[in-house]
C-alpha cells in the first residue's frame, strides 16, 4: 500500500456500501476529524489491508475517563469510580472481552440499624418475587425510606429463634417502605426484625471510587456516602464482604471495615498494596493501613491506620514503580513519591517536583491553557519514564530511576 500509512490508525468516515469506498480522517479531533492529506505521499501499489480496532461498549463518559482507577488480577481488569457499578474488564482472547458490573455478595454493608424500625420479609426463604416491608422510614436513606434508586442494593436481615443472618437484593421499588426482593440466603423468618443494614454500595449512596489486592483481599474504598471508608473482602474471595457468618461469627478471614478519623474530610483518592500493608491517599493526606500487631495478617480485630502526611491527592490513579507510589498531589501542581519507612513505620511523600516546578505550569493565560497534571504513566523499557499530561496538552515526561536516584524532566 501507500508506505506513509504503514503501523497508523485512523477514523472511518463517509463509507460508500456501493462503490465499496471510505475515507480516513486523522485522530486529533475526534468529534470533527481532519481527513488525511495524501497529496505528497507514494503511490498506491498493492496489498494494502486493513483492520478494524476492536472496541467495546462502556458506560463512562469522556469526562470521567481520567478518575477511572483500576486494579488487576490477571486477565481481569477491576474498574472503579464512585459514578459508576464496579466493573470487570475481562480479556478472553485478542478479539473476545466482555465489561461486566460486579455483584458483591453479602456486603459490603452500613452500620446495624439502630433505630425502631423493623423490616419483615413477605417469605424467608431463598426465591426472587418476595417483598421487604419497613414499619417507617426511620433509620433508612436519611429518613427518606426506600428509593427508587437502592435497586441492585443489598440488605442484611437478622430474625428468627435462631438469630440467624439472611441477605437479599433489591430487585424492585413500590414505595418508601416496601420493595421486591430477591432472597440469596434465608432470612430466617418473616416476623419483623429491628437487626438489619442497608448495603453500602448503590445509585443511591454512590460506589467504590478506588480499590486493590492486598494479602489475597479486594479492598475497596471512597463511596461518596462514606468517603473514608475503605472495606476489605473475605480472604481469597474477593467479591464477599460478609463480616460474619450467618450465625453471627466471625473469623480472621472475614471481611471487615475501617473509617479513617481526622479534623479533615478524608475522601479516599486511591489504594495500593506496599510492604507492610497498604498506602491510602486521600484528599487531605497520606495514610498508611496495616495491622496492629507488625509481621502479621490484617484481621477484623488486627487492623489500623495512620495519617503520615497531609499533602493529599488529585482524584487520579497512581502508578506503581518498584517500592514507590506515585501519586498527584491535589490541585495538580506537584507528583509525590510515596515510599515506606522502616525505620518510622510511616509513609515519606517526596516532592518529584521540586527542581523543575515548571514542568506543571503554563506561561499561556492559565483561563484557556490551565496547569497542573492529569494522568500518570509509567514506561519500564527502554528508558523508565514516567510521563505525565498537562491540563494545556503538553506532555511531560520524567527520567525516573529510583535505585540510581535519576530524576530528570523533559517534554
Amino acid at each position: 500500500g501507500m508506505t506513509e500509512l504503514n503501523g497508523r490508525r485512523f477514523i472511518v468516515q463517509n463509507v460508500n456500501t456501493g462503490a465499496n469506498t471510505f475515507e480516513l480522517h486523522e485522530l486529533d479531533n475526534i468529534g470533527a476529524p481532519t481527513p488525511v492529506d495524501t497529496n505528497f505521499f507514494s503511490t498506491y501499489v498493492s496489498d494494502g489491508v486493513a483492520q478494524r480496532v476492536y472496541t467495546l461498549a462502556t458506560p463512562y463518559l469522556e469526562a470521567d475517563l481520567f478518575q477511572l482507577k483500576f486494579a488487576r488480577q490477571a486477565d481481569k481488569l477491576y474498574i472503579f469510580h464512585s459514578d459508576y457499578p464496579e466493573a470487570t474488564l475481562n480479556r478472553f482472547a485478542d478479539a473476545s472481552w466482555t465489561h461486566t458490573p460486579v455483584v458483591f455478595a453479602d456486603g459490603p454493608y452500613l452500620p446495624v440499624n439502630k433505630t425502631a424500625t423493623t423490616l419483615a420479609a413477605s417469605v424467608a426463604t431463598p426465591g426472587a418475587g418476595r417483598t421487604i416491608t419497613a414499619s417507617s422510614t426511620t433509620g433508612i436513606n436519611d429518613g427518606s425510606g426506600f428509593l427508587s434508586s437502592d435497586v441492585g442494593r443489598l440488605i442484611r436481615l437478622k430474625g428468627g429463634a435462631s438469630s440467624v443472618w439472611g441477605y437479599a437484593i433489591i430487585t424492585g421499588y413500590t414505595s418508601t417502605t416496601q420493595v421486591t426482593v430477591t432472597i440469596i440466603n434465608s432470612v430466617g423468618t418473616t416476623t419483623a426484625a429491628r437487626t438489619w443494614r442497608m448495603g453500602l454500595l448503590s445509585d443511591t449512596t454512590g460506589y467504590s471510587d478506588a480499590g486493590t489486592f492486598v494479602g489475597g483481599r479486594l479492598i475497596v474504598g471512597g463511596c461518596p456516602y462514606r468517603e473514608s471508608r475503605w472495606d476489605v473482602s473475605y480472604v481469597d474471595d474477593y467479591l464477599n464482604f460478609a463480616e460474619t457468618e450467618v450465625d453471627g461469627t466471625t473469623t480472621d478471614a472475614h471481611a471487615f471495615s475501617y473509617t479513617l478519623t481526622s479534623e479533615e474530610s478524608q475522601a479516599i483518592r486511591w489504594i495500593r498494596g506496599i510492604a507492610n500493608g497498604f498506602a491510602v491517599g486521600t484528599f487531605e493526606g497520606e495514610w498508611l493501613a496495616r495491622p496492629s500487631i507488625n509481621e502479621e495478617a490484617m484481621t477484623p480485630t488486627n487492623r489500623d491506620a495512620k495519617q503520615s502526611s497531609a499533602y493529599g491527592s488529585e482524584r487520579v490513579d497512581v502508578v506503581k514503580v518498584g517500592s514507590a507510589i506515585l501519586a498527584i498531589q491535589k490541585h495538580g501542581r506537584r507528583i509525590r513519591e510515596i515510599t515506606y519507612s522502616f525505620a518510622d513505620n510511616r509513609l515519606n511523600a517526596s516532592d518529584m517536583t521540586i527542581l523543575s516546578e515548571h514542568m506543571s505550569k503554563t506561561t499561556k493565560d492559565p483561563v484557556f491553557f490551565p496547569s497542573g497534571f492529569i494522568e500518570l504513566a509509567y514506561q519500564q523499557d527502554i528508558f523508565p519514564i514516567l510521563w505525565a499530561p498537562r491540563k494545556d496538552g503538553v506532555l511531560a515526561g520524567a527520567t525516573y530511576n529510583q535505585d540510581e536516584k535519576v530524576m530528570a524532566w523533559h517534554r
